[in-house]
């Protein structure tokens, strides 16, 4: 097998146009925006409309992990002003480019050609994640001009060195994992470059400038050097002999659902081990970064964290392939494996729909959304209005919404509306609380919310009970709602990095027994009246979202033989009725398994019950977050 080098064979231009044409077809059949894209898209929105590059206008933080995805996208929506169209032309046309790049600079025969599109065309996590919104399509183009500069054969070996730094540097922004890939290859390039410990030192120095840069920019602006997604989705206190079986079942899911794609990283990675030291250090960053996701434990998304492996194998793969029986060998089994996802990814096109997710968790997001957010079957959520001025100073209250489930499309319909996200992405606070269950959606760990947090936020003051998160707090609203040049406000700074300022009682918001808000909330009969259908998120608008209890007044008394009601499916429920001032217990509704989000039920009493005044409801397990969607009462 030849080493990873730069190949003579120069396929005809007409053969490159026509698979272009072709992939640039799938490419538009199943062009998507994910609801998590939303939420960079907002803060694009935010930003270019003078409001800063922050999600809420309250609070300066930063909610997206790709900082030169999010200024490109933030670059295009300024001068062409659409921010859904520029994300969707950025996204195809970045993908199609790294797709010809394949195929014109890793083959060795047309045969190799046509194997490795053929892949691409089949990966239903590339053809997912060529758009979706994500950072993908740009961290694919970038992993493929680094492999490709580090093959070159140049005399000047150190002007190589800088420039795959340099490009490793502006990887590393638009996701900073990604460098796990090349770590390696970065190695054995400044090893066989033999240059001086001193050189070496101002090159990584130099090359490094872009990363310590925007890292001096996001301390001083957001706080904090690293993105809000980081510190919610690291520091959620799961143990790693928990997060391993979540990450080796990430993988496990990835067999059944896309075979492709592992059957692409696993030949690419063995023809890399036979060739040369380039391939064999680009198959140890895959292995090194496949590590680090079994590690954190997966995704929700299915696919989205293998994509950039399966390029860089694909780039290893093709410059290995000289021989066209290897390539014949290898052609069977993809076709074999890609019966599975040739549906999805050529054949559905934009009637894709698989919206059920399975019960470990990691959901086909574009089935979900495709049919929402799609380019061909979906609608466009942005229409042109987006409002150039925040919250006045002035206002003593500001609309607010818990959400997280559907954060990214509720979010950017609502621009004026602070969004309190349990999932923690986008709230500075909730990200530096441990995640209250292990049995949460990798990427979705639920916080507990302090007391009084969601009126804390409204109101805008610190009214937090707990007086360690109160004053914990209190240091994280200096530093992301106080003016950027006070001295108070660069102090917090220091000592929130610092770790100085003390933190809660992270056990209280682990256990059971964290404070959650108000036991008691209560809700007019009219409120409940709407039918909210069955698998309705949880968090849908409108839905009475309570900690403990709810308590709802009704306009008269009745009496009471059924209760037609809509819950959370996760979470165990006991329903009382208030008669000549004692409670009585009327049913009990617990978990479904068979539901997805609110679960709705119709509960016959044993016995009619009258001249009930009250319903009480109280969450007595499940996730700590309890739902009502509808209340009717039958006599």
């Amino acid at each position: 097998m030849m080493a990873l080098q730069k190949s003579d064979f120069k396929p005809n231009p007409m053969y490159l146009i026509v698979a272009a044409v072709l992939f640039l077809i799938v490419l538009l059949r199943t062009a998507w925006i994910s609801d998590d894209a939303y939420i960079t898209l907002r803060v694009v929105l935010n930003f270019t409309t003078g409001h800063g590059p922050i999600f809420n206008w309250e609070e300066r933080v930063q909610g997206y992990t790709h900082p030169v995805w999010f200024l490109l996208l933030s670059l295009g929506t300024y001068v062409f002003g659409h921010v859904e169209y520029v994300t969707f032309a950025f996204s195809i046309a970045t993908s199609l480019a790294v797709f010809v790049a394949l195929l014109r600079w890793a083959p060795q025969n047309y045969y190799a050609m046509f194997l490795v599109g053929l892949l691409a065309c089949l990966s239903k996590s590339f053809v997912d994640f060529s758009s979706s919104g994500l950072e993908n399509p740009l961290s694919h183009a970038f992993l493929l001009l680094i492999v490709f500069i580090s093959s070159l054969k140049v005399e000047d070996a150190e002007r190589r060195v800088l420039a795959v730094l340099l490009l490793c540097s502006v990887l590393y922004l638009n996701r900073q994992d990604l460098v796990l890939i090349v770590f390696p290859l970065i190695v054995y390039l400044l090893v066989v470059a033999r240059l001086s410990v001193t050189r070496n030192i101002r090159l990584i120095a130099l090359a490094a400038s872009p990363a310590l840069l925007w890292l001096s920019f996001s301390l001083f602006y957001y706080g904090f050097p690293f993105p809000n997604t980081a510190y919610a989705k690291l520091g959620t206190g799961i143990d790693l002999d928990v997060r391993i079986p979540r990450g080796i079942e990430y993988l496990r899911h990835s067999v059944v659902r896309d075979p492709v794609t592992l059957f692409g990283i696993a030949v690419g990675s063995l023809f890399g081990l036979f060739g040369g030291p380039i391939g064999r250090c680009l198959v140890f960053g895959v292995c090194l970064y496949l590590c680090y996701i079994v590690s954190i434990g997966g995704d929700f998304m299915e696919g989205r964290f293998l994509s950039a492996p399966f390029v860089v194998s694909l780039a290893v793969l093709g410059r290995g392939l000289s021989s066209k029986h290897a390539v014949f060998a290898l052609t069977i089994p993809t076709i074999i494996l890609g019966r599975i996802t040739i549906g999805p990814n050529v054949l559905a096109g934009p009637s894709y729909s698989n919206v059920p997710v399975p019960s470990n968790g990691i959901a086909d997001e574009r089935g979900i959304w495709l049919q929402k957010n799609g380019l061909l079957s979906g609608s466009r959520l942005y229409k042109g209005n987006w409002p150039t001025t925040g919250t006045s100073v002035n206002q003593t209250s500001i609309p607010t919404r818990i959400t997280c489930g559907s954060l990214g499309r509720e979010s950017f319909q609502s621009p004026a509306v602070h969004f309190i996200d349990p999932c923690a992405l986008t709230d500075p606070l909730l990200a530096r609380l441990p995640t209250m269950s292990i049995n949460m959606r990798v990427g979705h760990f639920l916080r507990y919310l302090p007391v009084h947090y969601d009126r804390s936020i409204q109101y805008r003051m610190n009214l937090l009970s707990d007086p360690k998160t109160k004053r914990y707090w209190e240091s994280i609203r200096t530093v992301t709602r106080g003016a950027l040049l006070s001295p108070g406000r660069i102090a917090e700074i220091v000592k929130l990095n610092l770790g100085l300022i003390e933190k809660p009682d992270f056990e209280l918001y682990r256990s059971a027994t964290a404070p959650k808000g108000p036991e008691l909330e209560v809700v007019h009969e009219d409120d409940l009246r709407q039918i909210v259908p069955q698998n309705s998120p949880w968090d849908l608008p409108g839905n009475m979202v309570f900690a403990n209890t709810l308590e709802v007044v009704l306009a008269q008394k009745v009496s009471v033989a059924s209760i037609d009601i809509s819950v959370d499916c996760n979470d165990e429920y006991q329903v009382a009725g208030l008669r000549n001032n004692e409670w009585i217990p009327l049913t009990t509704i617990n978990p479904s398994r068979s539901a997805k989000g609110l679960a709705r039920s119709l509960n016959i009493l044993p016995n009619t019950v009258a001249d009930v005044e009250k319903i009480r409801i109280t969450g007595k397990s499940g996730d700590g977050y309890y739902s009502l969607g509808h209340l009717l009462l039958n006599p």
